[in-house]
């Protein structure tokens, strides 16, 4: 028998479908499966050794988020679920941060460099409205939390800025800039996109939350935090699919130092 094939597809009608039966039946079982979904395709995606390693963290991201989602949900019965919830998000994204940071860090990119101000900013302005509405005991743990979120956030900005301009590098196939071609893999520009907006729908999602446990409640919260919640972990499970390029061009595999000493 054929080893079965992970297919974009797949990704889509189990993120969509299992999510929709959450919004039809809501509880533990049904709030958790579109999460397990994503994250047995992201292990079968590891397994075909396209992005072995990234895969894998994203899997056990996914993994530690269906525990932080079964926590959360049983915390109206335990008040300190709500805190282990909250440490299965932060361990969740940790492996995010690994998961995006295996790609290098272009620190002197001008795009880079705004986007950090961008999320320094909207982390200082949120844990003023926050942090002056939070019980003692609660400071430090959203505190932490609100920085692991912010950086992953980055790091997903510097994962596709990294597969744009490696892409700029495959088109043009030299650079004069021996730092432009520094990159540990070679990033499929369509993982890098998915990865950046899974980001940016996860800080969404979580801003709501703590806005509305914390500070101000708003209306039609949990179909808000849920739905972009659901959107955030699918296309960060999406950028698992071809998270690499594959080329034969030797040049995108040559140490830097030699492709620059060779057009000198």
């Amino acid at each position: 028998m054929a080893a079965f094939q992970v297919h974009l597809y797949h990704y889509f009608m189990v993120g969509l479908v299992l999510s929709a039966i959450y919004f039809i039946v809501p509880g533990i079982i049904t709030k958790v499966l579109p999460i397990l979904g994503l994250c047995f395709l992201c292990f079968l995606q590891g397994n075909k050794g396209s992005g072995n390693k990234y895969c894998k963290y994203i899997a056990t991201g996914l993994l530690l988020s269906a525990c932080g989602d079964a926590s959360l949900e049983l915390h109206y019965d335990v008040a300190n679920f709500f805190l282990i919830g909250l440490s299965f998000f932060l361990a969740a994204h940790l492996c995010y941060i690994k998961a995006f940071y295996d790609c290098g860090i272009t620190f002197s990119n001008d795009v880079v460099i705004t986007c950090s101000i961008i999320v320094l900013v909207y982390y200082v302005v949120i844990m003023y409205f926050l942090l002056t509405s939070v019980s003692v005991i609660m400071i430090a743990p959203v505190a932490i939390y609100g920085a692991v979120i912010s950086s992953m956030c980055f790091l997903a900005v510097n994962r596709y800025n990294t597969s744009y301009m490696q892409q700029k590098q495959k088109s043009a196939r030299i650079s004069t800039a021996p730092e432009d071609l520094a990159f540990n893999n070679t990033i499929s520009i369509n993982s890098g996109i998915y990865a950046l907006i899974g980001a940016l729908f996860f800080v969404t999602s979580d801003s709501i939350l703590s806005i509305n446990t914390f500070y101000i409640s708003i209306g039609y919260s949990s179909e808000l935090i849920m739905s972009t919640y659901y959107a955030a972990q699918l296309f960060i499970a999406v950028s698992c699919f071809e998270c690499t390029d594959i080329d034969t061009n030797p040049l995108l595999y040559m140490p830097y130092e030699k492709i620059y000493e060779e057009f000198q």
